[in-house]
């Protein structure tokens, strides 16, 4: 577990708004999504498929702090891998051998001082790394450089998603800038300069850390704070689709956080927030991802009165409108802890288990029906020092 000290630098705890089923903004209906569920669900009514990879643990395949994205390109694993000192990326196959890193440090052409994100081109089959200096290096799907690129344009582009062969769809971080309007960038795929900038959903963006767009057949979502969602597929004509509401301290907090951010200098809004965070009154949604059946968020909250936050992933049901709560599901006498999700890919969801497997743990393990022979041994061999495992859920 994580000091929520270190979250200082990337969190800006901002809320929900809404109790009801729905609510009607500007003449449309906006579905809520109930972020505290005690509902009980078996994994398997849940899904088709639940798999396991061990990630191979080496000196140059260590994950550090955590894995904070995964992408899937054919029969390989990339994982944006956040170390104590920087980033890095790691690629794995199906069965968890390490096959490379790239691990660029330095002020050279091929090289970057800070990594902060990446994405497959899949027009161009490239890996593009998005580097603290604004510019965009080309590797391709074996770890070989390629080429950087530099824009012309002056914009930070933390967070990126591939939205076809020659666009891709930006957040750009202000890093709490309450002006700023233009925080989704369009960005030519082959120079890196700005196509169109919009803030059309007319909302404040937070800073650094959170992972805010997702798309699926097409449709693109954008979070605005922790509660909003706003489908942005049509950039003329975006609409303010789902609440996230955790609890009516979180909403008032987002009130009294909007009447006197023009007078807090950033810091100030961070320890405006952190205090009812540390309370366990407000939560974080870090990223947000869509399957056809579920709509998905990687969660962060206080454990109340201590330094430790609790990881979690909340399951929208977008037929049913049920909410599942990771903490809730069952793994056949086995409930899974320290849960985040890092990617998506073909309808399933990469969710990184940093988890201690205690010896009670161990024992519902070994008779658990939901995982195969296979995945059992991963499981039950894992140490507190390997890397975090990667369940698939499909």
């Amino acid at each position: 577990m994580k000091k929520y000290i270190f979250i200082l630098f990337i969190l800006l705890i901002i809320c929900t708004s809404c109790r009801h089923e729905k609510v009607e903004t500007d003449g449309t209906d906006i579905e809520i999504i109930q972020a505290k569920t005690t509902i009980k669900e078996d994994v398997l009514d849940l899904f088709d498929e639940v798999k396991i990879v061990d990630l191979e643990t080496t000196s140059s395949s260590l994950v550090g702090l955590s894995i904070d994205r995964i992408e899937i390109y054919g029969n390989k694993i990339f994982a944006l891998n956040s170390l104590q000192s920087h980033n890095n990326i790691l690629c794995f196959d199906f069965s968890g051998k390490y096959l490379f890193g790239i691990d660029r440090r330095g002020q050279g052409p091929e090289e970057y001082a800070s990594l902060y994100d990446f994405l497959i081109d899949k027009n161009l089959h490239h890996l593009v790394l998005h580097c603290d200096d604004r510019s965009f290096l080309h590797f391709d799907m074996q770890g070989n450089f390629l080429y950087g690129v530099k824009p012309d344009d002056n914009y930070s582009a933390m967070y990126s998603i591939y939205l076809n062969d020659s666009t891709y769809l930006a957040f750009n971080d202000a890093t709490f800038q309450p002006d700023n309007k233009e925080s989704l960038i369009y960005i030519d795929s082959k120079t890196m300069n700005i196509r169109h900038k919009s803030n059309s959903i007319n909302e404040y963006f937070h800073s650094a850390g959170n992972k805010p767009l997702c798309i699926n057949n097409n449709k693109i979502l954008c979070l605005a704070y922790s509660d909003t969602i706003y489908d942005i597929s049509d950039m003329h004509a975006t609409y303010a689709k789902y609440f996230v509401y955790y609890s009516d301290i979180q909403v008032k907090e987002k009130e009294r956080l909007h009447r006197n951010m023009d007078k807090m200098g950033y810091e100030e809004l961070i320890r405006f927030d952190m205090e009812s965070y540390g309370k366990g009154e407000t939560m974080w949604i870090s990223a947000m991802y869509e399957t056809n059946k579920y709509l998905v968020f990687s969660c962060m909250k206080a454990i109340p009165n201590t330094d430790n936050n609790i990881n979690y992933a909340l399951f929208y049901d977008k037929v049913n409108k049920k909410t599942y709560d990771s903490e809730n599901i069952d793994f056949d006498g086995f409930r899974v802890k320290d849960f985040s999700i890092a990617g998506v890919a073909d309808g399933a969801l990469y969710c990184v288990l940093s988890m201690e497997i205690t010896d009670r743990d161990k024992k519902q393990i070994k008779n658990s029906s939901v995982f195969n022979e296979i995945d059992r041994k991963k499981l039950l061999k894992h140490q507190d020092d390997d890397n975090p495992l990667i369940l698939i859920l499909k």
